[in-house]
């Protein structure tokens, strides 16, 4: 009984630690756009209106997938609204605008008053 325990155990944090490993592989730390996660693998492009990222976590039906979501979770970034394919996160007084399309994500800061119009 106790070996079967320990087994379970195990087994579970090594798919915890597989989980994370993975989603640290995946993606990195932005570093012109308040520390938002971007895939580790995407092609930048910037922009006038913020960042620009071709990769193929994202689609325009699913939002940011899986994965990505799952990141930015564990980074602390909480989903405050979602109108189509744009989705606003907040992570203490910081507000990034994430819009995904196919194959394409969108990562622009947004300012407070433009956050507080989009409430009203």
């Amino acid at each position: 009984m106790y070996k079967k325990v320990l087994s379970i155990i195990l087994i579970m944090i090594l798919i915890g630690g597989t989980y994370y490993g993975v989603i640290s592989l995946l993606f990195k730390e932005g570093t012109s756009v308040s520390s938002f996660p971007i895939p580790r693998f995407a092609t930048e492009q910037t922009g006038a209106n913020g960042q620009h990222y071709a990769t193929q976590l994202a689609s325009e039906t699913d939002g940011p997938g899986l994965l990505y979501a799952a990141r930015l979770k564990h980074d602390g970034w909480k989903k405050v609204n979602q109108e189509g394919a744009k989705i606003l996160y907040r992570k203490g007084e910081t507000f990034v605008s994430l819009t995904t399309f196919d194959e394409e994500v969108y990562v622009k800061p947004v300012r407070i008053v433009e956050f507080e119009r989009l409430e009203d």
